[in-house]
């Protein structure tokens, strides 16, 4: 168990999974084992999404790259249980669940 995402804020509204596929892909290939953008209760992208790996290790060897650059702006990478825990739960009632397996869905989390 550990740490196995990447917390991605700062990042523009043409991203993909592509973009950030390809930033990655010398890690090897299947390190990620999903992305996940997070968007308003409209659909409205908020800039910021969760890059899950399959190992704390590698989750630490991306977070050491440089970040990646999309479209000509930096997204900022940060390490999840390093943030501040204040800039990370700004809202009440609200939960994060972390070290799930790779199989575990949006649903299981319901």
């Amino acid at each position: 168990s550990g740490l196995v995402e990447i917390f991605l804020r700062g990042c523009p509204d043409g991203i993909t999974n592509t973009h950030i596929n390809e930033h990655y892909a010398c890690l090897g290939e299947n390190t990620i084992t999903r992305i996940k953008w997070m968007k308003t209760k409209d659909g409205q992208f908020k800039g910021l999404g969760y890059v899950q790996f399959i190992s704390e290790d590698l989750a630490r060897k991306a977070a050491r790259m440089a970040e990646p650059t999309v479209n000509g702006i930096c997204v900022k990478q940060v390490i999840l249980n390093e943030a501040p825990k204040e800039k990370l739960r700004k809202k009440k009632n609200a939960m994060s669940i972390f070290g799930c397996p790779p199989s575990c869905t949006d649903e299981h989390a319901k």
